[in-house]
C-alpha cells in the first residue's frame, strides 16, 4: 500500500500537485518534463507512461500540444531502473 511509503495527507499533497502541473513561464517543455517526473516520486511513482503523457500534454499550452502529441508518442517520459546484467 501507498500507505506504508507516504504519510496520506503528503501524498494527496503530492497528487494535487501532479495532477494541476502547467508549464509555467520561461520553462522549458523538458524542465516540465523532468519536474513532473520529480512530482510523480513524490505520488510513490504510481502513475503510468500514459498518465505521465497525458499530463505533460494537459500542462502544455494549446499552441504546442499537437507537437506534442507527435513527440510523446515515440518518447518515454516515466524512468525505468537500469536492467541488471550478469
Amino acid at each position: 500500500m501507498l500507505s506504508t511509503y507516504a504519510e496520506p495527507h503528503a501524498l494527496g499533497l503530492a497528487q494535487d500537485k501532479f495532477s494541476r502541473a502547467a508549464l509555467v513561464d520561461n520553462e522549458g517543455v523538458d524542465a516540465f518534463a523532468a519536474r513532473l517526473r520529480s512530482l510523480a516520486e513524490l505520488c510513490g511513482n504510481i502513475h503510468s507512461e500514459g498518465t505521465m503523457k497525458q499530463q505533460l500534454i494537459q500542462g502544455l499550452p494549446e499552441n504546442l500540444r499537437t507537437d506534442a502529441v507527435a513527440v510523446l508518442s515515440t518518447t518515454t517520459l516515466v524512468r525505468r531502473p537500469a536492467e541488471v546484467t550478469s
